[in-house]
């Protein structure tokens, strides 16, 4: 008649078969991009910190792969509110691996964070009024060098 009845794919793995499967299995960049982000979330203070940190380096080394999730993310503001370790952004740190995949991922980054991260890269107006500065006296002292006696 019928065979042995086959249990629903649906129905949730005892722990023993999950840990095989894991073992085998190697965590992809999304999942433990999405693990990370899950613990940064429910830290509080210098754990927050410290997560929100290791978010910082996976985004900084595990761009590839990740575009869609990594715009997906930035949309729903998944990376909000989270600073790591010398007060870096994750959302400038996302924004930053989105942009370093390229085309077509580099088309879904918004103005605002387009500017931000513009904003963030400038030099203070002082600094670059010293450098010009000090290039043109550089660039006098050269023309004054060789004009005759």
């Amino acid at each position: 008649m019928h065979g042995p009845r086959v249990k629903s794919w649906r129905q949730p793995l005892p722990a023993e078969a999950r840990e095989r499967i894991q073992a085998v299995v190697p965590e992809t960049p999304v999942r433990h991009l999405v693990t990370l982000l899950q613990q940064a979330r429910n830290a509080e203070g210098a754990d927050r910190v410290r997560w929100a940190t290791l978010v910082n380096d996976a985004l900084a080394t595990r761009a590839e792969g990740c575009g869609e999730t990594l715009v997906r993310f930035l949309d729903e503001g998944a990376f909000d509110g989270l600073v790591g370790e010398g007060e870096v952004p994750c959302r400038r740190r996302a924004v930053e691996s989105v942009l370093s995949l390229g085309w077509p991922w580099a088309m879904h980054v918004t103005p605002a964070d387009l500017d931000a991260l513009r904003a963030r890269r400038r030099l203070p107006w002082q600094l670059t009024w010293l450098i010009a500065g000090i290039s043109g006296l550089l660039a006098l002292s050269a023309f004054l060098h060789w004009l005759p006696d």
